[in-house]
């Protein structure tokens, strides 16, 4: 695989369309400092996936984008490609050439390309991982950076053997792997906790699904027969509606005769009405004659008023037009003596105007002069200037070399005085390390103790929080418990008030006479129904309700003379009997609580009786004694046959009723049974009052239960929290103990180091008190230089001051008359500006004379119409007054007629009244038959209601329309008593139930599934773990063969390659002591020929590149990479070093491709193909290249004879010259004989070279 082009666009300072061809071998990118060279790495980093801008050299990424310059406006996006050959298939993508390309617009977005198809940055860094190309990878060493490899630590340094062993996947991979087992453990301990609590909650869902169940199965049979039952009663409503209906049709017949009669009358009485119709016609055509007649009066009296006024006022007007003719007439006079004053005016100014325009005309012709002469003088001073400028810059050149001995100088003193220091101070800082090492051996003692201390208290708080959990579950199922209960009677009491709020069991008659109670305004004199009156235990309903039976739905009031006029008012309106009772009519019960009279023992002596049924009873003092009176001589017995011993005992005479429901009449008569579902209204309202006590007891509960779970799980937070500070203070410690381990290894490779320094200090201190004498004689003979360019500066300036005096003195001149012509230009300028004025006011004067006489014109034809108008409206006020006459004639005979059909029109409206009185008789007979028909008519629609009430709530109960099913229903012979029995059966099946979760079915089969999901997800995850681990296994066994192998090959080649740099010395690589190979850090040591093993830090600016220089090519030969791009490697070698590095290089050259960017020109001299890079547009770089295959034997490039030499693009004379040594230098390459010297070419720079023709491949610009 090899790198084969480079595109930019917009890319920091290549603004246009730029392309770097890359050939096999070697590639050197020249040009001058700030030209845009180091941008070419930047822009290979940037596409690789850089995503630092400060390792781009700027503050934000927008700053790669172009920011203009003084002649271009700023780009709105920045691109480059990268071009792989990718034929050997080293890339896993199977093309034979990759594009890699990255653009950023300045709005923020970005995107990735990977053969012109968007990708993601993961996708680009996973297809050259292994490959030794990347951001941070070692085939990419940039400026500044080349000791990077030395200095870093020794577990930063190991990342670029890992890429070179190709582990680095394997590392990402495990990496990966080890996020997945933890979040496996983490998954398989939540797995676990879910499953206990679902298990748990499964126990608890079994039981209340039996229930619902059960449930379900008694509602499927209470709905076949209530719905059945409601067919019966439908069937008996739809007859009764069927008789009604019947009755309905006999008197409509009744009413349509009647309404035969009354249309006979109608016609009659129609005839009549048209006569006294045509009557009023012809009177209100007399009226409307009247009227026209009184308007046309008071119009023509108007009209001749409004005439009257009109003379008086144009009069006015004719005198008004006579005094503005002669106000006009004056002013006539002086606008004709005005025009001609200005005319006269007009003329002198214009005189003055010529005279003045003649005399700028000489000012201008002596301006030209003087300022040709100031023009002359300013030339010769630039003249002179220059020459001093020169000066000035020579005298700048030896002034900044002078000031660079000078820095020199302070460096080396500088330098000098660190080495004092640094020789104190490693006295010193052995003397702290020492006391440092004994401090840390304490320090660790302390946290092994500590350590183990928490760990005590970190497992007591453990075994204390799972006794919280415990008690935590237990309180939040018993919270559960009675949430669910709340919801059951939610439902239960819901269900209860829906039936209270339709009336559910109440009659509609009784209804219906409550309602007429309500709006008759004597409701303050009932009491309202019993059953709404009274108060009972649920435990005891079913046997009031029986010992009521019907009483229940009674209506108690005040007086019976209020019960009497109610049943006036209703009679006939209600569709079934309606019982009420008056409380001024209850007649004492004698006898009705005593049952001494049989035999002189109380009620409590007989085993069989319960107690008397009014003491079961609450209600107000009020109503007490109608309750007693239906009540009365009532006692419970515990049994039916109890009560028959009783009745045929001493308790003669009195009612009975079991606790199951049953009633013995004191006349013998039984009835066996408690009520049926449409009579149970007190069974339903002490349900109803229980439950809302019941629901009131469970919300306290509820209250209690949620504040003990808050308190157990505050609790258990509270504890989680004290086990996580103390695990906290455990890692803490245990960090804190690594941590002070790590510096007393630390402190003892520092006191090694400290004393290998020490003997090297004394060398270097001797070495700069020499460059120090040398520096100091240098810069006393560039004084002396600078002193004499000073004198000749000071010459020339004299001379420059006398032109710049005589310069100024023309100036001065000019500049006076300049004022002189500015002066003369605005007199001019305001002359004529008066005789503009003069020529509008003129126009203006002539303007008011037109319009004056205008005016006196308009005056005398106004005149004129108001004479003319006043005669017209004399002429008119005679006519009207001959017309007001012949009205008032005509108003005397329309008045006469009008009296006449008055008449006629009263006897009409006689007849017509006798026809009306007949019609009413019969509409009386009518509206009787009407009223019946109501009657009837209420009576069904009540029928219609019932069965309505009937179809609705067995479609709100059941969801199913009762008349569909009714349409498909035979009547049978049906024991319907036993079916209400069956009916009340069933609900009492379901009330003993209790509170159901119809829910519960659903919830145990879903969590049936989930336990069975939960337990096969629990297995996958403990067979994913253990594939996990096996899998982090075999990736450490692989990384550790693949890094030892490559480790070993690059501490081989770095100990060759490095005496070979170096001419001799020694130097090696190895792990630092840790026991697995693939955390141990790798540190170097390098010993140059003629010194002591020491410090990398130690070694000078050459020796550090050589070295680093030395480790990559040794990682390259081990594992090469593709291409490597070295910015500027080279700054720091000497001639001889250069050399050794670059024949270095060229054995590498099988191997892989070298792009290399330098200034030193023997770098130059191996390249195959060499770029320049140049900024002759300020601002913007280009690219220049020439190949070295097409050089001549002198060093010419080959020049195409049709090329304009006009079109080559010219370097910086600094970079032409490099260029031209270079080209010299290879043509001599190939001639010269190996064993040439280097030291031949250390004057090349100073020869006299021929240059190098550079062809310019002009950017396409986008």
């Amino acid at each position: 695989m090899e790198l084969k082009r480079l595109e930019l666009f917009g890319f920091k300072s290549f603004a246009d369309r730029t392309r770097f061809e890359f050939d096999s071998g070697i590639t050197v990118i020249v040009g001058p400092n700030g030209c845009g060279k180091s941008n070419v790495v930047d822009a290979v980093k940037w596409v690789l996936g850089e995503q630092s801008p400060k390792s781009l050299r700027g503050r934000e990424m927008a700053d790669v984008i172009f920011a203009g310059s003084e002649s271009r406006r700023s780009l709105g996006f920045a691109e480059a490609t990268l071009t792989f050959d990718n034929s050997s298939g080293t890339l896993p993508i199977d093309v034979p050439e990759v594009e890699v390309s990255r653009r950023l617009y300045r709005s923020g977005e970005s995107e990735y390309l990977l053969n012109r198809k968007p990708c993601r940055l993961r996708d680009i860094r996973e297809l050259f991982m292994d490959t030794g190309i990347g951001v941070d990878a070692y085939s990419l060493i940039e400026q500044g950076k080349v000791d990077v490899l030395l200095q870093s630590n020794p577990h930063e340094r190991r990342l670029i053997f890992e890429e070179a062993a190709g582990i680095s996947k394997y590392k990402a991979k495990r990496k990966e792997a080890e996020r997945k087992l933890a979040r496996t453990e983490q998954n398989l301990l939540r797995l676990g906790d879910i499953l206990d609590e679902v298990e748990r909650r499964l126990r608890s869902v079994k039981y209340q699904a039996g229930k619902a169940r059960n449930y379900k199965q008694y509602s499927s049979r209470l709905k076949e027969l209530r719905v059945s039952y409601a067919l019966n009663q439908y069937h008996e409503h739809s007859a009764a509606l069927a008789a009604q209906q019947a009755d309905i049709d006999t008197l409509q017949n009744e009413r349509s005769a009647r309404s035969g009669r009354l249309a006979q009358f109608d016609q009659q009485r129609s005839a009549l009405e048209a006569e006294l119709m045509d009557l009023e016609g012809r009177v209100r055509e007399v009226d409307t004659r009247l009227g026209e007649i009184r308007s046309g009066l008071a119009t023509r009296e108007n009209e001749i008023g409004f005439h009257r006024t009109r003379v008086d006022e144009l009069c006015q007007v004719i005198e008004r037009d006579r005094r503005k003719i002669g106000e006009l007439s004056a002013h006539l006079r002086e606008a004709d003596a005005a025009v001609e004053a200005r005319r006269a005016e007009m003329a002198d100014v214009a005189v003055a105007a010529r005279d003045q325009e003649a005399t700028v005309a000489s000012i201008e012709q002596r301006l030209r002069d003087l300022s040709g002469q100031v023009r002359d003088l300013a030339g010769r001073i630039e003249h002179a200037k220059a020459a001093l400028l020169d000066l000035a810059q020579e005298r700048t050149r030896r002034s900044s070399r002078q000031a660079g001995l000078d820095l020199r100088l302070e460096t080396l003193e500088g330098q000098a005085g660190k080495l004092h220091a640094r020789r104190d101070e490693i006295a010193t800082s052995l003397q702290q390390i020492a006391r440092q090492e004994e401090d840390f051996r304490r320090e660790g003692e302390t946290l092994k103790r500590e350590v183990a201390d928490r760990r005590g208290r970190l497992e007591a708080k453990r075994r204390e929080a799972e006794a919280k959990q415990r008690q935590a579950e237990q309180v939040g199922e018993q919270f559960a418990r009675a949430k669910e209960q709340a919801s059951a009677l939610d439902s239960r009491r819901e269900l209860l008030e829906d039936l209270e709020r339709r009336g559910e069991g109440i009659p509609a008659a009784v209804r219906k006479v409550a309602e007429a109670i309500r709006t008759g305004g004597v409701a303050e004199r009932w009491r309202g129904m019993v059953a709404d009156l009274i108060e009972v235990d649920v435990s005891h309903a079913v046997v009031i309700e029986s010992a009521l039976g019907p009483a229940e739905k009674l209506l108690i009031a005040d007086r019976q003379a209020d019960v009497l006029a109610l049943a006036r008012h209703l009679e006939g309106q209600l569709s079934g009997q309606v019982r009420f009772l008056a409380l001024d009519a209850i007649q004492p019960v004698a006898n009705g609580r005593d049952p001494s009279t049989g035999s002189g023992q109380a009620l409590s002596a007989y085993p069989e009786a319960v107690g008397w049924a009014i003491d079961y009873v609450r209600a107000a003092d009020s109503v007490r004694p109608a309750i007693e009176h239906l009540l009365a001589r009532t006692i419970v017995a515990r049994t039916l046959d109890g009560a028959a011993e009783l009745a045929h005992g001493p308790l003669r005479g009195y009612r009975f009723v079991s606790l199951s429901g049953s009633v013995l009449e004191a006349d013998g008569s039984i009835a066996v049974g408690p009520p049926g579902p449409e009579t149970s209204l007190i069974s339903r309202r002490s349900e109803l009052s229980a439950i809302r006590r019941q629901r009131d007891d469970l919300k306290a509960r509820i209250e209690r239960l949620d504040a003990e779970r808050c308190r157990a799980l505050e609790a258990l937070a509270a504890l989680d929290e004290a086990q996580q500070e103390l695990r906290q203070e455990i890692y803490e410690a245990s960090m804190r103990k690594v941590e002070v381990e790590g510096r007393l290894r630390r402190l003892a490779e520092t006191r090694r180091q400290l004393q290998t320094e020490r003997p090297v200090l004394e060398s270097e201190l001797e070495d700069l008190t020499r460059q120090h004498r040398e520096a100091s004689a240098a810069r006393d003979a560039t004084a002396r230089e600078v002193a004499e360019i000073e004198q000749r500066e000071a010459a020339h300036q004299a001379a420059i001051a006398e032109q710049v005096a005589q310069h100024e003195g023309l100036t001065r001149q000019r500049d006076a008359c300049e004022q002189e012509r500015t002066d003369a230009h605005v007199a001019l300028a305001q002359r004529r500006e008066k005789h503009a004025a003069l020529v509008d006011a003129l126009a203006a004067a002539r303007r008011d004379l037109d319009a004056t006489r205008s005016g006196i014109d308009e005056g005398r034809t106004e005149l004129a119409q108001c004479q003319q108008r006043v005669r017209e409206s004399q002429q008119t006020m005679l006519r009207l007054q001959s017309e007001l006459a012949t009205l008032f004639m005509h108003k005397e005979s329309a008045e006469a007629e009008a009296r006449r059909l008055a008449g006629d029109r009263a006897e009409r409206r006689e007849a017509l009244s006798a026809l009306a009185r007949q019609a009413r008789t019969i509409e009386g007979e009518i509206d009787e038959l009407q009223q019946r028909i109501h009657e009837r008519e209420l009576e069904r629609r009540e029928l219609q209601t019932k069965r309505d009430d009937l179809v609705s709530r067995v479609r709100d109960d059941f969801g199913m329309d009762l008349a569909e099913r009714y349409a498909q229903w035979q009547a049978e012979q049906v024991d319907w008593n036993a079916v209400a029995e069956e009916i009340r059966e069933l609900q009492t099946k379901i009330e003993r139930l209790g509170a159901v979760n119809l829910e519960a079915i659903d919830e145990q089969e879903a969590l049936q599934q989930r336990t069975t999901f939960l337990r096969k997800q629990n297995d996958d995850l403990v067979k994913a773990q253990g594939a996990l681990a096996g899998l982090i296994d075999r990736i450490n066994h692989e990384s550790r063969q693949r890094f030892v192998t490559t480790f070993d090959a690059v501490r081989g080649h770095f100990q060759e390659l490095f005496r070979k740099l170096f001419g001799g010395g020694k130097a090696d690589v190895f792990l630092e002591g840790e026991e697995d190979v693939l955390e141990a850090g790798i540190e170097v040591v390098a010993r140059p020929p003629g010194k002591q093993l020491q410090r990398i830090s130690l070694l000078s600016g050459g020796e550090k590149t050589m070295t680093a220089v030395a480790l990559l090519l040794a990682i390259f030969r081990a594992r090469p990479s593709p291409f490597a791009i070295l910015d500027e490697v080279d700054a720091a070698l000497d001639e001889s070093n250069v050399d050794r590095f670059t024949d270095l290089v060229k054995e590498f050259l099988d191997q892989s491709q070298f792009v290399i960017i330098s200034h030193n020109k023997r770098t130059m001299a191996i390249a195959d193909v060499l770029y320049g890079v140049t900024m002759q547009e300020p601002g913007v770089s280009r690219r220049v290249s020439v190949k070295f295959s097409d050089l001549h034997e002198h060093g010419y490039v080959a020049q195409e004879s049709d090329r304009p030499e006009a079109e080559a693009d010219r370097l910086p004379v600094e970079t032409e010259a490099a260029l031209s040594a270079a080209g010299a230098r290879a043509a001599k390459e190939r001639d010269a004989s190996a064993e040439a010297e280097p030291s031949e070419f250390a004057e090349e720079p100073e020869e006299q070279v021929p240059a190098p023709q550079v062809e310019a491949e002009s950017p396409v610009t986008t």
